[in-house]
């Protein structure tokens, strides 16, 4: 029996699973050698396999009967065959393996393709106007400034109207008896500055009203009034500071 075998050696650069572990370069290689070693084997038992049949064959003394050892030696090559096609099994098994799946990672966000992010501003905030009445008296006080007097009083009245107990009432009124003053007209300033005195006995501007009264008097050529209203002012504010400007006023009518 002349059997001669023949494997050719495949080269395996992927790492494979086989038998619930990765194959690698190293397990194909022990597996190779193993072949080639069991292939050497092969080959040597063929060999004595034949020469002993060769002999038997020429041989004429019968008292050595071969028919034993060659037996023994086809059943050694037979299961030397057998590993041999298990290797070759295994090997072509790890050679068409599927690789491992790669390892799932998340893909990082492209910066450049990602929109802005979106940034919040806070809503302008919305100041309301001012209530009507106060827009009045803004507005009468702008014109009292620049010497607009009629427009003043007009807005002054307004607000007045429009807010009995407001907080800048008082003030409205002296400043409508001021208005009337500083344009000239020193009789309706007289009858504005009382209806201060009148409604508003304890307001801080009395005393100057009274000083108003009397130097409006003074104006239009009315003496003797006007020391009647510089008299009731020093004795209702003494210490006040109209109080010391009414005496240097009633010192300067004496002379």
């Amino acid at each position: 029996m002349n059997i001669k075998y023949r494997y050719p050696l495949i080269t395996l650069l992927i790492s494979v699973m086989a038998s619930g572990c990765v194959a690698t370069q190293d397990d194909v290689g022990g597996l190779y050698s193993r072949q080639s070693r069991l292939e050497a084997k092969v080959d040597r038992l063929t060999k004595q396999l034949t020469s002993s049949s060769s002999n038997n064959e020429v041989s004429a003394a019968p008292a050595i009967d071969y028919s034993e050892q060659i037996f023994q030696l086809e059943n050694k090559v037979f299961e030397l065959e057998q590993s041999i096609a298990d290797l070759n099994d295994k090997i072509l098994n790890l050679s068409y393996a599927p690789p491992p799946a790669p390892r799932q990672t998340s893909p990082k966000p492209n910066l450049r393709t990602q929109p802005p992010p979106v940034v919040s501003r806070p809503e302008p905030e919305v100041i309301p106007p001012p209530p009507p009445e106060k827009n009045k008296y803004d507005l009468a006080y702008s014109a009292l400034a620049r010497g607009d007097y009629s427009s003043a009083r007009k807005n002054f009245k307004a607000y007045v109207a429009n807010n009995k107990d407001g907080e800048k009432v008082p003030e409205a009124v002296f400043l409508i008896a001021d208005s009337y003053y500083r344009e000239g007209l020193y009789e309706e300033a007289i009858l504005e500055y009382q209806t201060l005195i009148d409604r508003y006995p304890k307001n801080s501007r009395v005393p100057l009203s009274y000083l108003k009264q009397g130097l409006s008097l003074i104006k239009i050529n009315r003496v003797e009034e006007a020391k009647l209203f510089l008299e009731s002012l020093i004795d209702k504010y003494p210490s006040s500071q109209e109080a010391d400007e009414a005496r240097e006023k009633l010192s300067e009518l004496e002379t």
